[in-house]
């Protein structure tokens, strides 16, 4: 990434998933409310860099280590939207996964493998 003297920052708008609570309690349907939920804050937050212009973004696993997010289900919703909907938007995009959570870790990895 470019050195600059200032950047853009998102709080983050992850937030825990109802799974968290009672996985075997919850239907198809919750789940799919679930991912729609987080892919909805993912694009929001894609969509407010991109119109400000941002060209090189370091994201989170959002919350999948706090709030207990699948790391499979926000690595692929990431990059659905980051080479789809948002393809040619940023140069570099960067998760600084800690190898400590190796579960978020080895996820993004698998996702972005090809990419």
């Amino acid at each position: 990434i470019p050195s600059t003297d200032a950047f853009n920052v998102i709080k983050d708008l992850s937030s825990q998933s109802e799974h968290q609570e009672n996985t075997h309690a919850h239907t198809r349907l919750k789940w799919q409310k679930i991912e729609r939920d987080i892919s909805d804050r993912i694009f929001r937050a894609l969509s407010i860099f991109a119109e400000q212009g941002c060209t090189d973004l370091i994201l989170t696993a959002f919350g999948c280590g706090a709030h207990g997010n699948d790391p499979y289900m926000v690595a692929s919703i990431f990059k659905q939207l980051i080479t789809h909907e948002f393809k040619g938007c940023f140069r570099t995009v960067i998760f600084p996964i800690q190898r400590a959570r190796p579960a978020n870790y080895e996820a993004f990895a698998f996702v972005f493998e090809a990419y």
